[in-house]
């Protein structure tokens, strides 16, 4: 995780968390219109089946998420 000092914190974290304050500031317009940006990748295998990796990919590389598909 990113360093926090001054963030309003809504949930998955055991520090303060302020709901009402960030309910109000998130404008939820723009959210529904993001598409987030998907990769794929094959990764080598030496099954029959093929090994996925599929990544969110963010500006900031640290919050980048991953998901593996291994069959």
């Amino acid at each position: 995780m990113i360093n926090s000092d001054n963030v309003i914190r809504g949930g998955l974290t055991p520090k303060y968390k302020d709901n009402t304050t960030l309910l109000q500031l998130l404008n939820f317009d723009k959210i529904q219109h993001f598409v987030p940006k998907v990769g794929k990748e094959l990764l080598e295998n030496k099954g029959e089946q093929e090994s996925i990796l599929e990544y969110y990919d963010e500006s900031y590389p640290e919050l980048r998420v991953f998901r593996v598909f291994i069959p």
